[in-house]
């Protein structure tokens, strides 16, 4: 597994150490590198830790489950067609699939490099594989929304519309992404504000919940359970991205500068449930999602664009290795 992530990100290789990559260069890194992406789930895909709930409730109707009965759909006409795990490796790269979509729509021909860039970081997200290749469901509504959001900044709320929609029969909290669109559009000084003031917000809500005699905990789903030991750590890098986003907001393309606020504003959402580690995570994993689409922003600002691919690509790759060999990663996907 490591080997052939290896590979995707040496693909990217070829366009990084050119100062001016030819066109048709950059095309064939792209169908490469989004290729390997699709494909890993249709190999490695099928057998993580939430697999067996999803196959087992895709064997019988999905309008008998009291869940959102859409995605249950799907994977019911699916197993009609190919067998288990098939179902769900199906789903999986249908979700990568639409991701590399979402980018491809969002930055065209005429952004090649940064395409590059994107896919590039997508292999290093730790929601490509706990969210694609595990919690499919909420990878799935994930997507859907990301790709309307790319689609709505062409100026149109269509898309947003019927992604709501969709997105409340296949994972309901995938709203709390079209929320983050809504309080993007805040002045940058008050979006500043929110994000300083959400890990205190965390804290009020539990203290105010105690007053008020019911515990908070007892109405979020997996409020109870930990996953581990970078819970906190995540919550750092996060708001730390969170600010730098805002601050890399201030100029550049309209588009560029949604996403980067749409970011920050997920990441305050989902800090405002910090002491929750994993309704956290879950939320947080919206806002990771659209690493790729604001990271080339984030880069162009931080060093020229002419630099920023060359000296990405081996930091870029020791951490995919340190992600993609780690026991938290190999157990989510099922192979520890």
């Amino acid at each position: 597994m490591p080997v052939y992530l290896a590979l995707c990100q040496v693909a990217a290789l070829a366009a990084f150490v050119p100062r001016d990559p030819r066109a048709g260069l950059l095309r064939d890194v792209i169908f490469i590198q989004s290729t390997l992406l699709v494909g890993f789930f249709l190999v490695w895909g099928g057998y993580s830790i939430d697999a067996w709930s999803y196959l087992t409730g895709f064997d019988g109707s999905p309008l008998v489950y009291d869940k959102e009965w859409l995605f249950y759909a799907f994977g019911y006409l699916l197993n009609k067609v190919v067998v288990d795990p098939w179902p769900l490796r199906i789903i999986s790269a249908f979700c990568v699939l639409l991701m590399v979509a979402s980018i491809l729509e969002y930055f065209g021909p005429a952004r090649r490099r940064d395409v590059v860039i994107a896919l590039f970081l997508l292999a290093l997200l730790p929601a490509y594989f706990t969210m694609f290749g595990n919690a499919v469901r909420q990878g799935l509504a994930a997507c859907i929304v990301v790709f309307a959001l790319v689609r709505s900044l062409r100026g149109t709320n269509r898309w947003l519309f019927a992604a709501a929609v969709l997105g409340w029969f296949i994972h309901q909290p995938s709203l709390a992404l079209l929320c983050a669109v809504l309080v993007a559009r805040l002045d940058r000084r008050w979006l500043v504000a929110a994000l300083l003031l959400a890990p205190l917000a965390s804290v009020m809500l539990i203290g105010a919940s105690g007053i008020a005699g019911f515990e908070l905990g007892d109405y979020l789903p997996y409020a109870s359970r930990s996953e581990g030991a970078f819970h906190w750590a995540k919550f750092g890098v996060a708001f730390v991205a969170a600010l730098l986003a805002l601050w890399a907001s201030g100029k550049g393309p309209a588009g560029d500068c949604t996403l980067l606020r749409v970011f920050a504003s997920m990441v305050t959402i989902s800090a405002c449930l910090a002491p929750f580690e994993v309704p956290f995570e879950r939320l947080l994993a919206y806002a990771e999602v659209l690493v790729p689409l604001i990271g080339p922003a984030i880069l162009a600002r931080l060093r020229p664009q002419t630099q920023s691919m060359r000296w990405l690509w081996l930091p870029g790759l020791v951490a995919g290795l340190a992600l993609w060999t780690h026991d938290s990663i190999r157990a989510t996907l099922g192979f520890a």
